[in-house]
Order: C-alpha cells, then structure tokens, then sequence
C-alpha cells in the first residue's frame, strides 16, 4: 500500500487542506478537525484502500485506518506542511494546515497573530478555501457551517487533551505489568527484584507520566486551547517542583503569595490520610491552560507588538500562576476528589453493576469517541487512590470484540473477511486496540457487536465480583494483564475469569448465533 497515495486521497476527499482545521490521530484513527464537514461523501472516504470504516462524532470527521494509521498521518502532515509553505495557502494559515506547529511562534503568545484577532488560529486561512473548496455546494462558505454543539467541542477537546498521552500511559502500563509479573516469578524463588537496580530504575520510568501528568497535560491543553505551548509547560512544571510541591504539601505552615493565601488540606480515604498536592494531577492543569489561553489572547490584543515576545509570556506567568494555586488548582483538586466520590459511590453499590456497565457499553462508547471522555475518570482515580479499576472492566469489552472477531474468522466462508477478522482478533487481544474488530467485522455484520457488548458485560461482572483493580493506567490486553496482579492473586484470578468469559464467551456466542455473510466481492477496505 502507498502510504502518500491514500493520505493524498484522503486529503482530497475530505475536500483539500483549504478544508482542515486541524488534523490529529490516536491508535487506530485519522481524527479531522474541518471547516465544513458537508463536503466529506463518507461512501467515498471508506472506498479508499487502507481505511476501514468513518465516524463522525465529537465534532471530529474520523477516518478509521486500523494499525497502518500512525503511516498515512506521518505523509498527510508532510502533505499539509508541503501545502502551507509553498503549495498556495497563505503565510498565516500555518497553523490550520500542519497541526503540529505552535501557533504564531513568531510573538511568543501562540494562540494569536500580531492582527490581534481573538480566533487567530484560523484566522489565516479564512479566506482560502474558496480556492479548493469545490466539492461544496457552496464554496467559501466555510463561515456559514452550523455552530457545532457544546457538548461535540467539550468531546474534541478531551479528545485533543488526553489522545497524545495514550501511547506514553500504554507503554508505562505495560513496563509496570512486565516489572510485576518479574517480581512475583522471581519471589518464588527467594529474589527480591525490587531491591535491584534495574527495577528501581523501570519502576520509574513507569512512574514518570503519572508523577509529571500536570506538565504532559499542560503541552496538550496548550494545543487543544491554542496557547503558548512552553509557557504551559513552565505552569505545569511550577506545580510539580519539588519545592514547591513540600510547600503545598506542608499542612503546617501558611503559605501566601502576593498577600493571597495558598490553599492546602488534607483528607481522609479510608484508613489513610491523601495530603493535597499536584504531582499526578488532572483537572488543575486543565483549568489553569484553559484560563491562560482566554489571558493570552486578550494580551495579544493589548500589549504593542515591539514588546509582545516579552510581555505577554511574563504577564502570563504572573497571572496564572497565583490565580491557579489560590483558586483554580482547589477547585480542580475538589473537582477531581467530587468524581471520584461519585464513581466510588456507584462502584460501592455493586461493582457487579458497574462492572457489567463499563464492560458491556465501553465497546459503544469507543464507536462514538465517547470513551475519550470517561479517560480521566481513569486517571484521576489513579492520582487520588494510586489504583484504577475503569480500564479492567474496559478490558472485558476489548477482549470481548476480539473474541467476537475470532468468532467472525471461524464462523466466515468469505476469505477476505476471514483475514480482517483474524488480524483485528489478535490486534484486540493482544494490545487491546479494538478498532479494527469493530468497525472491520464486528459493527458491519451487527449481531457478532451485540454478542460482544454481552460476553463484555459478563466479563465485566466477573471482575467487579472480585474487586478487581490494577496499579497503573494501562491499555489492556495480554501483554499487560500483569498489571492486575499487584493486589494479589485473587483478584488476578478473577481479572483473568474475566476476559476468559468476556473473550472465549464472545468467540462461541458469535459462532453458535451468526450472521448474514458478506457477498465475496467486498472487500471490507481492510487497505490489502
């Protein structure tokens, strides 16, 4: 497959870089940001070799490409910067067409050109698309698109914020998962792997994305709120130092800053008391970028351009800062600590119920983009309690498309079918990237998706009996199932009757149920 081809293809169906606000991907999706999403035919899209299936949802036009996806983005944003620097678009639209670039670097505040406009991030490329824009009943219209809803903005944001760090988390689930399958092999025989170098060392590289959430955040937030990316990172960084983080963290002593007093606390989570502090926080950070994008563009706005690179960074800081250790990061804390009391309180009625819940809809969610949104349950939930169980019941659905994918492979006397549904079988159950078994089999032929939000909730119920949680945040699949072995082999054991059910159950209710078989002429555009 010719990977510039289909990115090129791509490009041009969902009308031309002229068109792309912004164009970003997660494991297995091309997630576009466009100006008018009318003129994308989906029919068309999906013909495309190498694309699976199209989703639009959360304000996003995305473009599902399995595993090959990481390949056509690295040439769609070789196209785009192509484009932007000599191909026709204008000088100012640089940040809609290569979603890579800080904006406006040249000012130092980069949510905003010296014009000063508050929607700048566009702003460049307002008046191109009427140049390529020809699929559109309406070229150059850009302007007259429906106002997306609230609640699509608040999904393509969390989207924006969270999809970045996904890998970074994968990888650091997978190395604590490794790290503690290690030391319970090696006990057995009286080694204590935890004492040796090499695990200290691992342990936190496994550690650093949670220990360091605030600052990652902070550069992802900047993206997603078009803000100056560095200046973000300094805010996050600031909360995370360790000076400062002894200071937060001495309940002692009152702390101010310009007359105003720092807040600090402390509270109790069953037997233990949680001291109030950033490092591995999530909605702080979240809520001091938000602020400081609205401050940067106002600042644009105002200070003279011959002291803009100085001032406006400076000014931030400033702000910022005081503002988000007097006001915002409280809230942010508080407002983590209320939805962790409530996803408790629902997980303390029945962990059964929740268990089902989150097993057998998180497949629909992930149909949706919705699953973006219940990440941060996820994380918080590791911030406050050091533990998670959001993503083992999350891991019953994972399991549970895999197994219904196996099922489509056994069951299909169509070979084309049959090859999607092995690969996308052993993509789902391996790195618990599910994608590809749903929209490449499971979706199309209905009944086998239904068989999986079933043997999903089951397996779900499963681990809730046995209180299942896990010690890092981590994508589930077999290479990381050790990362539920950390509270001890009983609730391993029920982790692993779990995705037994939501996995094998899937394989034989698919089998045993069936579905209308696809005509040997489609393909399924698996990209082969």
């Amino acid at each position: 497959m010719d990977k510039r081809r289909v990115a090129e293809t791509i490009l041009n169906l969902v009308g031309g870089a002229d068109n792309v606000k912004e164009v970003t991907h997660c494991f297995t999706r091309l997630r576009f940001v466009l100006k008018d999403e009318r003129i994308p035919k989906d029919e068309e899209v999906s013909r495309t070799e190498g694309v699976i299936s199209v989703v639009r949802a959360g304000g996003q036009y995305q473009v599902v490409c399995g595993t090959k996806v990481q390949g056509i983005y690295q040439e769609l944003e070789d196209i785009l910067k192509e484009k932007s620097s000599g191909g026709g678009a204008p000088p100012g639209a640089a940040p809609t067409s290569s979603p890579g670039a800080t904006p406006a670097p040249t000012s130092g505040a980069s949510s905003a050109p010296t014009s000063g406009a508050s929607s700048a991030p566009t702003s460049g490329a307002s008046s191109a698309p009427t140049s390529s824009a020809s699929p559109t009943p309406t070229p150059g219209a850009t302007h007259t698109s429906p106002r997306r809803p609230i609640g699509d903005l608040i999904l393509q944001k969390v989207a924006e914020i969270f999809t970045p760090l996904i890998p970074a988390i994968a990888a650091s689930g997978l190395i604590k998962g490794l790290l503690t399958a290690a030391r319970l092999l090696l006990e057995r025989y009286g080694i204590d792997l935890a004492a040796t170098d090499t695990y200290v060392i691992l342990n936190a590289a496994s550690q650093v994305i949670f220990y360091f959430m605030p600052i990652f955040l902070a550069m992802t937030c900047a993206k997603a709120f078009r803000c100056n990316r560095v200046m973000a990172m300094v805010v996050g960084a600031s909360l995370v130092y360790p000076q400062m983080d002894a200071l937060i963290q001495n309940t002692e002593q009152a702390t101010t800053i310009f007359g105003l007093p720092v807040l600090k606390n402390a509270w109790q989570i069953g037997s233990s008391v949680k001291v109030f502090s950033y490092t591995e926080s999530v909605i702080p950070i979240i809520l001091a970028i938000l602020c400081m994008a609205v401050l940067e563009r106002w600042l644009t706005r105002v200070i003279p351009e011959i002291v803009r690179l100085i001032a406006v960074p400076g000014l931030e800081l400033l702000v910022i800062l005081p503002l988000t250790l007097v006001v915002l990061g409280p809230v942010g804390i508080y407002v983590g600590n209320g939805i962790q009391y409530l996803y408790d309180t629902m997980m303390g009625f029945s962990t059964v119920l929740g268990g089902a819940l989150m097993g057998g809809l998180w497949g629909v969610c992930v149909i949706f983009g919705a699953h973006r949104a219940l990440l941060p349950i996820g994380l918080n939930d590791v911030a406050v309690n050091g533990r998670q169980n959001l993503l083992a019941f999350a891991g019953a659905a994972n399991f549970a498309q895999g197994g219904a994918a196996l099922g489509v492979c056994l069951k299909t006397g169509n070979r084309e079918l049959r090859q999607i549904a092995a690969s996308a079988a052993l993509t789902a159950s391996v790195v618990g990237v599910t994608e590809p078994a749903i929209y490449g089999c499971n979706l199309r032929l209905k009944k086998p998706m239904v068989c999986a939000v079933i043997c999903g909730a089951v397996g779900g119920a499963v681990m809730g009996s046995g209180n299942v949680y896990g010690d890092a945040f981590a994508n589930n699949g077999v290479l990381t199932v050790f990362t539920y072995a950390a509270y001890g082999m009983t609730r391993f054991a029920f982790y692993l009757a779990g995705i037994g059910a939501a996995f094998f159950g899937a394989a034989a209710l698919t089998y045993l149920v069936g579905f209308e078989e696809l005509p040997a002429s489609d393909r399924g555009q698996n990209g082969e």
